[in-house]
């Protein structure tokens, strides 16, 4: 198997741990701390920008050589690093500013039944992506490398502006400027 991080990729974040503890904070913690009516701020054990950078999406596609070239025209993202094993693409990691996401070889026996879009006739999750309004010109950006619009540019009732589309292989692409509440 071969790794090949991009020059000058960030390295990838370290796990989450307890503040001042150097503990791992775990599934178990997690459970238990979101299981209550608490907050993350009320536990305080990380910060809600660690949480929110802690998901991260995992995409499969049947060729993901052919992706990361088109994610990287289309939407601009960057490569972070790249696994190889026999001569194909198994896994990736790409960046869009400070976000994070993961594309992976489809293969017929994924333990997590995951799959392409391709592979299932249609889609099988949405990735969103908050842009600081550029959106009409991302969208434009998307259409020039092949993107499917399925929403042209529009203005929400909550304030976003957002489009959505299909990437070579179908996943469905929200982009917008609504950050979520704060």
């Amino acid at each position: 198997m071969r790794r090949v991080r991009a020059r000058g990729a960030r390295p990838s974040p370290p796990p989450l741990s307890l503040s001042g503890g150097g503990g791992r904070f775990d599934a178990v913690q997690k459970k238990s701390c979101l299981s209550t009516n608490a907050t993350i701020a009320d536990v305080g054990l990380i910060s809600y920008a660690a949480w929110v950078a802690s998901l991260i999406p995992n995409l499969r596609y049947r060729d993901p050589k052919a992706a990361i070239a088109w994610l990287a025209e289309a939407f601009g993202f960057t490569v972070q690093e790249v696994v190889e094993a026999d001569q194909q693409v198994v896994f990736a990691e790409m960046r869009f500013r400070d976000g994070l996401f993961y594309l992976s070889l489809d293969r017929l026996d994924d333990k997590y039944g995951m799959h392409s879009p391709i592979a299932l006739n249609g889609t099988n999750q949405c990735v969103c992506v908050v842009l600081p309004g550029e959106v009409d010109s991302h969208c434009e950006r998307a259409r020039s490398a092949g993107a499917r619009i399925v929403t042209e540019p529009y203005d929400t009732h909550f304030g976003s502006r957002d489009f959505v589309c299909l990437d070579l292989e179908g996943h469905v692409w929200t982009f917008g400027t609504y950050a979520g509440s704060t």
